[in-house]
């Protein structure tokens, strides 16, 4: 190999040492904050309290002299309608409403 192309693939080696991959899954029970509807007499949609979501994701560590970086895409898919059927005109025009979340995350460490 040339000095040139030996140069190139250890800084290459260098790198990937550096960086590790994460994969990320995990499932859990959710619930939100508020449920109720106003008293103002407007017309809402219910929502149920509970859903159960599945997350998947991938992630980067990358190892730096004084600090460890991480970076994470995680998405969260909701199995349950949250959706309380009711008899009004936004109720019945929706069939169904599932969680799903998209969530970006910098670490520094």
């Amino acid at each position: 190999m040339e000095e040139k192309q030996m140069k190139k693939l250890v800084c290459l080696l260098l790198v990937l040492a550096m960086v590790a991959a994460l994969f990320v899954g995990c499932a859990g029970e959710t619930k939100p904050v508020d449920t109720k509807a106003p008293d103002n007499g407007e017309v809402v949609l219910k929502l149920n309290p509970h859903d159960v979501q599945a997350q998947v994701g991938v992630g980067f560590d990358f190892y730096c002299t004084y600090f460890k970086f991480t970076t994470e895409l995680k998405m969260s898919f909701g199995f349950l309608n949250m959706l309380v059927p009711e008899e009004n005109m936004y109720a019945t025009s929706v069939t169904g409403l599932h969680a799903k979340n998209l969530q970006i995350s910098f670490i520094f460490e």
